[in-house]
């Protein structure tokens, strides 16, 4: 399972997509952290995009999450400023 927490003051709402533009969070604006969801084990490159829009503001490769363990992607930094915008991958938790 993966949320996603939209920590970027300066930064507009975002959307959370795979490459193919498949949306996993959806309108995520600064301070918000959404509820989590479930996907397959695997590793993911995952896109932060401007809301409703196909501009693409940053770029996750490797995302590897595994079975039983929940996580959460952090965006923290400045959009166009200095520190620069990034992910921070944490994990929460480990099901047993």
């Amino acid at each position: 399972m993966v949320r996603f927490a939209h920590l970027s003051p300066n930064a507009p709402a975002v959307d959370i997509t795979l490459p193919d533009g498949t949306i996993l969070f959806e309108n995520v604006s600064f301070k918000q952290v959404t509820s989590y969801l479930q996907v397959p084990p695997s590793i993911y490159t995952l896109q932060v995009r401007l809301t409703g829009t196909p501009t693409v503001v940053l770029t996750v490769p490797d995302v590897e999450l595994t079975k039983n363990t929940i996580y959460t992607v952090y965006a923290i930094g400045l959009a166009g400023q200095s520190p620069e915008l990034q992910a921070l991958l944490v994990k929460d938790s480990t099901v047993l």
